[in-house]
């Protein structure tokens, strides 16, 4: 989830509780679990704001491959994403490290 996505939710269910509405109507309504409602009816918009920040600064596994898998994306745009998972974990020609441990 993304910073304007992440705001967005949270501002939804404050909204939907300002307009009475129970946890289970603004789960329904929002398709989210109860749990996560309460979460988020429980934090203020500092809390929010911090929890979307770290999220942000967050690095991940595939973050290195990032432009690797672009170019083959966009070379192969039927490409499935076992297929990239499949072509990520082929050992390097040049006799390098396989990228397994993802």
């Amino acid at each position: 989830m993304n910073v304007a996505e992440g705001w967005n939710m949270y501002s939804e269910i404050q909204s939907l509780k300002d307009m009475h509405f129970n946890v289970s109507q603004i789960s329904r309504r929002l398709d989210l679990s109860r749990t996560t409602v309460y979460k988020y009816l429980n934090m203020s918009p500092e809390e929010i704001e911090l929890i979307l920040e770290n999220q942000k600064k967050r690095t991940k596994k595939l973050d290195k491959h990032r432009d690797l898998i672009r170019s083959w994306l966009t070379q192969y745009r039927d490409m499935t994403s076992a297929q990239v998972l499949d072509w990520l974990q082929e050992p390097k020609i040049d006799g390098g490290v396989s990228c397994y441990g993802f």
